[in-house]
């Protein structure tokens, strides 16, 4: 929104995101709450339950272990793999925040708050640090995608149709942006190196080696095309 004060226009803009994703704290403090139950060491039980204070937390805490990873359910998996799939979604959202950081006059994202910072009991929370002030993966997750020097790569599906007015044909081809972070108020010279390797058999798909410059205090975008190694798709059916 805008207003008008002694002549001038100013723009006023607010934009505030809440965001987090829960993550079990480290197993010792789960064994803490536990006090010796050996018969509610289970992620389902009572007291696990208990211990988690976010409306329908077992539907969401699920759902994302299930889109991401063939996971187990004994007690020491399940915490580890929460806390990965914390780690990696709070690495992704601050690596995304800071590349909104583009330079002068493109300042689209300027901060971020961290939310939540430790727990007041024992629980399975949004923290990265846990009741006992014992780290999860997510602090030092949080930590590295704050160093000075950063790089940050997506990968996107890009469709396009042959006539704007029918889905019918269409190809998919898969792209990669690749932009580096910079909080120094002087440049940096770097030399960006991507090598694209198939997983199944180890060969190296592509490699690409280039100087680039990471501009003062602000993001610089490096690098983008295609996937290296792709098909294009012209059915939603079709594995990449």
């Amino acid at each position: 929104m805008g207003f008008r004060f002694l002549g001038q226009r100013l723009s006023l803009i607010k934009c505030t995101r809440e965001f987090g994703m829960e993550g079990y704290p480290d197993i010792r403090t789960v064994d803490y709450w536990l006090d010796g139950n050996i018969a509610e060491r289970f992620p389902q039980s009572r007291t696990i339950c208990s211990h988690n204070k976010a409306d329908g937390f077992e539907r969401r805490l699920e759902l994302y272990l299930m889109e991401n990873f063939r996971h187990a359910f004994d007690m020491e998996s399940y915490v580890y793999y929460t806390q990965v799939m914390q780690a990696e979604v709070l690495a992704a959202a601050y690596r995304l925040w800071r590349r909104e950081w583009r330079g002068k006059g493109r300042e689209y994202t300027a901060g971020a708050l961290v939310w939540q910072i430790n727990d007041c009991w024992p629980t399975t929370s949004w923290a990265i640090v846990d009741y006992f002030l014992r780290p999860k993966p997510a602090f030092f997750a949080v930590a590295r995608e704050l160093a000075p020097f950063t790089v940050g790569m997506a990968r996107k599906d890009v469709q396009t149709k042959e006539d704007k007015h029918s889905d019918v044909k269409f190809k998919i081809e898969q792209t990669l942006e690749i932009w580096g972070n910079n909080s120094a108020h002087t440049e940096k010279q770097c030399t960006l190196e991507v090598v694209a390797f198939d997983l199944h058999t180890g060969a190296v798909v592509e490699k690409i080696t280039r100087d680039v410059t990471l501009a003062a205090n602000a993001s610089t975008e490096f690098w983008k095309g295609l996937v290296p190694g792709q098909i294009v798709r012209t059915k939603l059916s079709e594995v990449p």
